[in-house]
């Protein structure tokens, strides 16, 4: 089964570990995010991650407009 299966009530789940846009959503939903105002890709704790910190209103807009 996996991990984020709608049926257990995830609309969504980003790992932000892509190194360019968009985010892939891990759901049956595909609810990809798309990035905003280029936040940038950075090493994270596990793997990659995305630096919000810039600011510049950077975040991630739901592509299916549905979860964000």
């Amino acid at each position: 089964t996996a991990v984020f299966s709608t049926g257990n009530g995830f609309r969504a789940a980003w790992h932000l570990g892509e190194t360019s846009n968009p985010s892939f959503d891990a759901t049956a939903n595909h609810a990809d995010a798309g990035w905003l105002n280029g936040p940038a890709s950075t090493t994270g704790y596990i793997g990659n991650g995305l630096n919000f910190a810039n600011g510049a209103g950077q975040g991630a807009t739901g592509t299916n407009g549905k979860y964000l």
